[in-house]
C-alpha cells in the first residue's frame, strides 16, 4: 500500500491522502522535479486485475489530457506504480486549493441563490468544454466540484466518462444525481450532465439531493418516475424554473446545451425575472408509461449487482470520498453474458 514519502518513478512524493474510495486514492504530493504541488490519483491494484477498470483509467487520462478550461481539472502525467508503493496506475493532476462543493453545502446547510448561481455558470461551461470535446461526464455531483477560496469551480474525476451517444454494459454513476436514461442504460447526452448538474442545483438551495433512499437501487427507481418534492418557499420562482427544466425526465426537454443552461443562470441572476428559456416543460404522458417499463429494467440491473453478478463493480458501489460524496453506482445491464 502507498504510503506518505513514497516516491512514484523517482519523481511524485506522496506528501498526504487527501481522499479514498472503491477504486483508490487521491494524494496530495510533490513533483520534485518541478518543485511544484501536484496532485495524484492511484487505482487500487486489485482492480488491474480487470483490464477494463485499466483501461478505463487510460480513457480518463486522454479525456482529462485533451481538455484545457480553467473550470475543468488539468492533467500532467499518467503512470503505473512501483510494487513497493501498491503497484496500480496513477494520474497526476493539478492541485487545487480548496474543498468539494459536497462539503461546503454540509456546513452551510443550504447555499443562497447567488453562489448557487455562480457554481451552477462555472460548472455549466466546464461541462459545455467537454461536450465540444465528444466527452459526457456521467458523474455530475457536488463531492466532483471543487470550489476554491475565491470562488472559482474546478471539475474533477472523469472516472465514469463515456463519449456521446454511447452506452455501456456498465451503468457508471452517483445514484442521486443519475439522469433517468442513464440509469436504464440508454445513450448518453450533453442533456444527461444537464440533468444531473440541475440534481446538483436542488441539492445546494434544498440542503437534500432531490432523490433519496436506503440504497442506491431505491435511488434510481425514484429518478425514474418520482419527481422532487418541492424546493423551500423562499427559492425564487426563477431558479425554480431552472431546476424544474434542467431535471425534466425527458432530455430534450432540458436545456439544448449545457452552454444554454450558464446563459439561463446567468440572466436569471443578472434580472431575476422569468424568461422564455426558462418555461416549464411539463413531461409528456408518454414518458410517465415509459418510466414505469424502464423500472423493471434498471430493478434487474441493480439487482444483479447488490447480489454481487459484477464482483469487480461492486466493490465500487460504496465508493466513499473522504468529504462525505455520495456512494458510485455499478449496474451490469447484460448480467445475461456473465458468468
Amino acid at each position: 500500500m502507498p504510503r506518505s514519502g513514497d516516491v512514484l518513478d523517482g519523481r511524485y512524493r506522496l506528501d498526504a491522502l487527501v481522499a479514498t474510495g472503491g477504486m483508490g486514492e487521491v494524494w496530495r504530493a510533490t513533483d520534485v522535479t518541478l518543485g511544484r504541488l501536484v496532485a495524484v490519483k492511484l487505482l487500487r491494484p486489485a482492480l488491474l486485475a480487470d483490464p477494463q477498470f485499466d483501461a478505463r483509467f487510460q480513457v480518463e487520462a486522454r479525456i482529462m489530457a485533451a481538455l484545457t478550461h480553467p473550470n475543468v481539472i488539468n492533467i500532467y502525467d499518467y503512470g503505473h506504480a512501483p510494487a513497493a508503493a501498491g503497484g496500480g496506475a496513477y494520474l497526476v493532476m493539478s492541485y487545487v486549493d480548496g474543498q468539494p462543493l459536497s462539503r461546503r453545502i454540509a456546513e452551510a446547510g443550504r447555499l443562497s441563490v447567488a453562489e448557487t448561481g455562480s457554481m451552477l455558470v462555472q460548472a455549466a461551461k466546464a461541462l459545455h468544454a467537454t461536450h465540444r470535446g465528444g466527452i459526457i461526464h456521467c458523474d455530475v455531483k457536488p463531492a466532483n466540484l471543487l470550489i476554491t477560496p475565491d470562488g472559482t469551480v474546478i471539475l474533477v474525476d472523469f472516472g465514469a466518462a463515456r463519449p456521446t451517444a454511447a452506452t455501456a454494459a456498465e451503468i457508471l454513476g452517483t445514484a442521486s444525481y443519475m439522469a433517468p436514461e442513464q440509469v436504464t442504460g440508454e445513450p448518453v447526452t450533453p442533456a444527461t450532465d444537464v440533468y444531473a448538474l440541475g440534481a446538483v442545483a436542488y441539492h445546494c438551495v434544498a440542503g437534500r439531493p432531490p432523490f433519496t433512499g436506503k440504497t442506491p437501487l431505491q435511488i434510481t427507481l425514484r429518478q425514474l418516475s418520482d419527481q422532487p418534492p418541492p424546493l423551500p418557499p423562499d427559492v425564487p420562482p426563477e431558479l425554480r424554473r431552472l431546476i424544474t427544466r434542467a431535471m425534466n425526465k425527458t432530455p430534450t426537454h432540458r436545456y439544448p446545451t449545457a452552454a444554454h443552461f450558464a446563459a439561463a443562470v446567468h440572466h436569471s441572476l443578472t434580472t431575476r425575472s422569468p424568461t422564455s428559456s426558462t418555461t416549464d416543460l411539463p413531461d409528456p404522458p408518454g414518458r410517465t408509461r415509459r418510466a414505469r417499463r424502464s423500472v423493471a429494467t434498471a430493478a434487474n440491473a441493480m439487482a444483479m449487482l447488490l447480489h454481487g453478478t459484477r464482483a469487480n463493480a461492486a466493490a465500487g458501489l460504496a465508493e466513499t470520498s473522504r468529504d462525505g460524496g455520495p456512494a458510485r453506482t455499478h449496474a451490469a445491464r447484460r448480467a445475461a453474458t456473465d458468468r
